[in-house]
């Protein structure tokens, strides 16, 4: 069953972080992915599930799952974010094949011509 308040952001870079603090804030359950290789310069997000933001949105704000399992991320994700470069959501859209369900809704951030890449 898909929870339309839960959300999977896949990329924890600036974009990913913004995004997640924004959501948590608004009451959303966030998911944070990040990609195994890329997991070290997000460390300290791992260890201990929380963002702190200092601009916006003040405050401290723990996530509810960190995860380099993608299919951990997305499960039961009613929207499945997508905020990377433009040039990796080809490999997103490849490693999402066979694990997304048919309910849930992809949004893709920072790209152009990316839902072509969805689409095949």
């Amino acid at each position: 069953m898909l929870d339309k308040n839960k959300v999977a952001i896949l990329g924890m870079g600036n974009g990913g972080h913004a995004m997640a603090v924004d959501l948590k804030s608004r009451g959303f359950t966030v998911n944070l992915f990040e990609h195994p290789e890329y997991a070290y310069e997000r460390r300290k997000v791992f260890e201990t599930k929380i963002i702190e933001s200092v601009v916006e949105i003040p405050g401290i704000f723990k996530m509810d799952t960190v995860t380099t399992d993608m299919a951990e991320a997305i499960d039961g994700a009613g929207y499945i974010l997508i905020v990377a470069p433009a040039n990796a959501h080809e490999s997103y859209a490849k490693k999402l094949k066979g694990i997304i369900k048919k309910e849930q809704t992809i949004l893709l951030f920072t790209g152009g011509f990316s839902s072509l890449s969805f689409k095949k």
